[in-house]
C-alpha cells in the first residue's frame, strides 16, 4: 500500500475527526471509504445548482413540461376504479 499526503484546512480536519471518532473510525477509514465511494460512482462531487423550487434545471424543466403535457392532454392515461385496471392498463402499454 503507497501512502498520499492530504492538506486539508485544520477545522475540517478537526470536525471530520471528531465526527470519525463517535463513529469509531479513523479519518484514514474515512478518507478511504470516500474516495472508493466516488471511484464506484456512488457520490458525486460538484457544484449541484437548483431552481428557487430547489429542483436542478434540468428536472424542473421535465415538470414543466409534463404539467403543460397534462393542460394540453398530452400522455395522459385513463382514471382507474382499483389497481387491477390500473395495473393491466399499465402492462399492456409496456408491451
Amino acid at each position: 500500500m503507497s501512502t498520499t499526503t492530504l492538506s486539508v484546512d485544520k477545522d475540517i480536519r478537526d470536525r471530520a475527526s471528531q465526527r470519525a471518532r463517535n463513529d469509531k473510525l479513523s479519518v484514514s477509514a474515512v478518507v478511504r471509504i470516500l474516495l472508493n465511494d466516488y471511484a464506484e460512482g456512488r457520490i458525486e462531487i460538484g457544484t449541484r445548482t437548483t431552481t428557487e423550487n430547489g429542483f436542478t434545471e434540468t428536472e424542473e424543466a421535465e415538470i414543466l413540461k409534463a404539467a403543460q403535457e397534462t393542460k394540453d392532454e398530452k400522455n395522459v392515461s385513463d382514471t382507474f376504479d382499483n389497481t387491477k385496471d390500473a395495473l393491466n392498463y399499465l402492462h399492456s402499454k409496456s408491451s
